[in-house]
């Protein structure tokens, strides 16, 4: 997302939260990865994997987690103070080259009942 992730929000001094789960396919060490301009968090079951609540020229921070397949909760958080906006997260699965995280394995929603 470059600038503002709606034309409700300002170009600039705004924060927004994306929140949901991710399903990972396999076991294994998964790399994820942000490119952003300003302010980033990242939080994956509650843990946090970026933390760069800072204002910054376009960065890129690359972290590391162990993860077993299933749901697990995501959480990002984005902070934009002024000039050009920039929020990106990427993966790398165990064995794969980086890329967008697909859609197909994003839900907004718990995909299962307790």
């Amino acid at each position: 997302v470059w600038g503002s992730p709606d034309p409700s929000i300002p170009s600039d001094n705004f924060s927004i939260e994306w929140s949901g789960w991710i399903n990972i396919p396999k076991n294994g060490v998964y790399k994820f990865i942000t490119e952003n301009d300003n302010g980033v968090k990242l939080f994956i079951d509650g843990k946090p994997l970026i933390d760069k609540w800072i204002q910054t020229f376009p960065t890129t921070n690359i972290a590391e987690v162990n993860l077993n397949p299933g749901w697990h909760t995501i959480v990002l958080d984005y902070n934009e103070e002024n000039g050009t906006g920039k929020i990106n997260l990427q993966w790398q699965k165990p064995g794969a080259v980086k890329e967008i995280i697909p859609s197909s394995v994003l839900s907004p929603d718990p995909p299962f009942k307790n």
